[in-house]
């Protein structure tokens, strides 16, 4: 099975060496040297301009799209941050296919969700100080999708040795393959 992996830069590589032992990964660089910069700049992206913030999160949309492009994978999955470029691409039609959301934090950004997507799987730690759970319970609430919450914090290292993280993706994979709820 081929794995988009989507996160913060360089913070999360136990799961992405979890994913990368298991499966075709492939893990882009999605955030850019100014993105970077801004981010030092200002200690967290909710303080950027509303034009600096568009004009990076485009960026890291035309890499994770050329990514979906050019490895064709069947799955995404996106941590953090990466959840808010993983979000943008469905609403831009970007993608269509599978989903695993872990920490996601397209809510830090968007308020409302604008996709109905109830194949998509949300992983989320109760005890995350970084995003709150309640963006993850909810997106995938008001996506009718799976959500899982895990005595965790927002590193998520419990799905890895559970086995969690394999779960949601092979449940976001076969969700795919039944037919649209109606």
């Amino acid at each position: 099975m081929k794995v988009l992996y989507l996160s913060d830069r360089d913070e999360d590589m136990s799961k992405m060496m979890h994913l990368q032992t298991r499966y075709e990964t492939e893990v882009p660089s999605i955030y850019s040297s100014d993105f970077e910069m801004l981010t030092a700049k200002y200690g967290d992206i909710l303080f950027m301009s509303q034009s600096e913030l568009e004009e990076e999160m485009s960026k890291c949309l035309d890499v994770a799209d050329a990514a979906i492009q050019d490895f064709c994978p069947d799955v995404i999955v996106s941590s953090s941050m990466g959840g808010a470029v993983h979000r943008l691409l469905i609403e831009e039609g970007m993608w269509q296919g599978p989903n695993v959301f872990l920490a996601s934090a397209d809510r830090q950004i968007f308020n409302t969700p604008r996709f109905n997507d109830d194949k998509s799987v949300w992983i989320h730690g109760r005890e995350d100080k970084k995003v709150p759970h309640t963006h993850s319970v909810k997106t995938a609430r008001d996506s009718d999708g799976t959500l899982v919450l895990t005595s965790d914090d927002h590193t998520l290292n419990s799905i890895l040795g559970s086995g969690l993280i394999d779960w949601a993706i092979t449940t976001a994979v076969e969700n795919s393959r039944c037919p649209t709820k109606n």
